[in-house]
């Protein structure tokens, strides 16, 4: 099964939380099938995950999604000192069946994102999150949409 996010009717996502982590302890990722999609970008160290039967190794400027509804865990230990943004957020994905001609899918994996114009967005995107500037917060969807229509 193809575990990659497949957007149509240009849609905005929704971001429900974000943060920006840095590991204080080694840690096995948790195991768990969320309702929404996960965004991992890792800024240093290595984090691992499983998910659908897939092992993932998301190392410094590589991004991973995780699929809504798809059950993800880690199997190895990600190390103490890991650094990493994440982003949860909702999104209308099509079905299998949809024939419009307007879809955009979203690679699953990303790579050479390190100090990128797409990790500064990402990076902006937390940070605004955490904003009480109305303008600010009102964007920070459009900014991920924006993240996604980059190639």
């Amino acid at each position: 099964m193809d575990n990659s996010l497949v957007l149509t009717n240009f849609q905005l996502p929704r971001i429900i939380e974000s943060g920006y982590y840095t590991a204080s302890n080694p840690f096995f990722h948790a195991n768990r099938t969320l309702s929404f999609h996960v965004l991992i970008l890792v800024v240093e160290g290595v984090i691992y995950v499983t998910e659908d039967g897939t092992d993932y190794e998301i190392r410094p400027g590589q991004l991973l999604f995780l699929k809504a509804g798809v059950n993800h865990f880690g199997k190895m230990e990600i190390p103490k000192k890991t650094k990493w943004y994440f982003l949860h957020f909702f999104m209308e994905q099509s079905q299998e069946n949809d024939k419009s001609k307007y879809k955009r899918i979203i690679p699953k994996y990303l790579c050479d994102l390190k100090d990128s114009d797409i990790e500064k967005d990402i990076a902006q995107i937390v940070n605004d999150f955490y904003s009480l500037d109305f303008d600010v917060h009102w964007n920070i969807n459009i900014n991920l949409y924006n993240v996604f229509t980059k190639k």
